[in-house]
């Protein structure tokens, strides 16, 4: 009976720390201070801080934003996500040498490592991408966060300054006044 007990207690513990652990993976995620809207010579970048890698095709991608005409002109290259669970040795997730804001499905992030394509990140990450504008040369980077739909996901129900992909208002800028959608990821 002690045995049994002491397993319970176990069990007990490694669960609770297991679901201390996933809400703690997501409080870094959308700071107050996160810039979102860039304007790089003249054209509006929006580029989202969270994400929803669930298949519901309600923010399942995250990419930058961007007008698209003339389309010449603009040339997103070397957009790269980083793992940063350990700052000082941060992994590369995901890169696309070339970003075509055309083919979300097969260029944007979708929260599956590349190496292993069955692992998804949960949590925050650092991203950088090399934007030319008309022949000028730009660097945006910064920290999003993938949010897997999991019981730990709730926070973000009310959490403030979290900017998703529909959010994208006009001139490609976060607006938010507009909703979410993430109605069955949060609850």
């Amino acid at each position: 009976m002690k045995k049994i007990f002491l397993i319970v207690i176990l069990i007990l513990i490694v669960h609770k720390y297991s679901f201390a652990q996933n809400v703690n993976t997501y409080e870094p995620c959308c700071p107050m201070n996160s810039v979102v809207n860039h304007t790089l010579n003249g054209v509006n970048f929006f580029i989202p801080n969270v994400f929803t890698p669930n298949a519901d095709s309600i923010n399942d991608y995250f990419y930058p934003i961007y007008t698209m005409e003339p389309a010449d002109t603009i040339h997103v290259i070397n957009f790269t996500i980083f793992d940063n669970d350990n700052p000082d040795s941060m992994r590369c997730i995901f890169v696309r040498e070339v970003f075509d804001q055309k083919d979300i499905p097969n260029y944007g992030f979708d929260g599956r490592d590349y190496r292993h394509r069955t692992k998804m990140h949960q949590g925050s990450f650092f991203y950088r991408m090399n934007i030319i504008v008309n022949n000028q040369y730009f660097t945006i980077e910064g920290n999003a966060c993938s949010v897997l739909c999991d019981e730990q996901s709730s926070i973000f129900a009310s959490k403030l300054g979290c900017f998703f992909p529909v959010q994208v208002g006009l001139n490609n800028q976060a607006n938010t006044e507009l909703n979410n959608l993430e109605v069955n990821c949060f609850k």
